[in-house]
């Protein structure tokens, strides 16, 4: 049986493909406790935010939200950190730079 764990880990690397960062490390991700609707008529999914490590190093904030207009899951908001601030040595995202094979 598949989890909500995984099956929103599924949804949300898709969602970053379309984006073109395929492979894309979660990290400081959080529930929201805002419930979605699920794929294909599945149970709801409830909505996760957090930041993504794309393999270029590249740093994301995503919210997984629902599109009304186009009847899908989206990444809204979906924003590229120019400056990682205090992320620089959170330990999440030091593990998920060592987990793509990035220097710390």
């Amino acid at each position: 049986m598949t989890s909500e764990r995984d099956i929103v880990a599924t949804l949300l690397q898709r969602l970053f493909a379309e984006r073109g960062l395929a492979g894309a490390v979660l990290f400081g991700t959080q529930q929201e406790g805002i419930l979605l609707p699920g794929i294909a008529g599945g149970p709801p999914l409830e909505a996760l935010s957090g930041f993504a490590l794309a393999p270029d190093g590249s740093v994301y904030r995503f919210w997984l939200a629902w599109d009304d207009t186009q009847r899908r899951h989206t990444l809204d908001p979906w924003e590229r950190l120019t400056d990682l601030g205090v992320l620089a040595t959170d330990p999440e995202y030091l593990a998920a730079r060592r987990a793509l094979g990035l220097a710390d």
